[in-house]
């Protein structure tokens, strides 16, 4: 192989490497905005199922104690 075409597969392979990796840490930067979702959609689910086990044990409270007032 002639020292050109060596030359010219060094490059082409460290051009390629370069491109993979700035693909790669473009990708990695592109996710945190889901990430950022699912966080805030996660805190949201999470504090709607705590409202809705609040809200159904003060309905068990309330009538209980309207079952005792009559009974």
């Amino acid at each position: 192989m002639s020292k050109a075409k060596k030359l010219l597969l060094t490059l082409g392979v460290g051009v390629a490497s370069v491109v993979s990796t700035s693909v790669m840490a473009a990708a990695a930067a592109d996710i945190q905005p889901a990430v950022d979702q699912m966080v805030t959609d996660g805190t949201v689910v999470i504090g709607a199922i705590g409202l809705g086990m609040m809200t159904l044990a003060a309905a068990t409270v309330v009538f209980k104690w309207g079952k005792a007032q009559f009974f």
